[in-house]
């Protein structure tokens, strides 16, 4: 209960600038596609659009989250009193996700220990993986690296890193 309290915490820490951030450059970039639409220019539309659909898909992960907090908040994600085993291969799970993005070939490397547990519901912890995995490969420049780390956790349990060469 004190990982979810703590990355509940981190979340909502964090939240009014995650939003700004993509917000502002979405404004920015239509405010400037349509100036330049009004010059009669449009030699930079295509790279406005681009970016603006990458902060949209920021903006639409950042909701993804508040969906996660208020499930917590709600009850509907119940820490188990015990760690419960993952009954799925993470790994083929994980590269199912990465197969999304096969267009950007990128590579990706997996660091999987077996044995895995969890505190959270099986449904739940795969949700994360799968949030987290999604948004370092969409986020990520063709050809970059995206690096993908699960391993046990002290008294069980498990810990997840997701490293991307990506920028917003």
């Amino acid at each position: 209960e004190a990982a979810l309290e703590k990355m509940r915490h981190s979340i909502s820490a964090n939240l009014g600038h995650e939003f700004r951030t993509p917000l502002t450059v979405i404004l920015a970039n239509m405010e400037m596609a349509m100036r330049e639409k009004f010059k009669g220019s449009t030699e930079n539309l295509d790279w406005y659009l681009e970016s603006s659909l990458s902060s949209a898909q920021k903006l639409s992960s950042l909701v993804e989250d508040m969906i996660i907090l208020n499930d917590i908040d709600q009850g509907g994600i119940t820490p188990l009193t015990n760690p419960a085993g993952m009954d799925v291969d993470v790994e083929d799970y994980i590269r199912h996700i990465c197969g999304l993005y096969e267009h950007k070939k990128l590579n990706i490397l997996m660091s999987i220990e077996s044995g895995l547990t969890t505190y959270l519901p099986q449904e739940a912890c795969l949700k994360a993986i799968s949030h987290l995995v999604d948004n370092a490969c969409k986020f990520s420049p063709e050809g970059a690296k995206v690096m993908i780390a699960l391993r046990k956790h002290g008294l069980g349990g498990c810990s997840l890193t997701v490293e991307n060469e990506g920028s917003f």
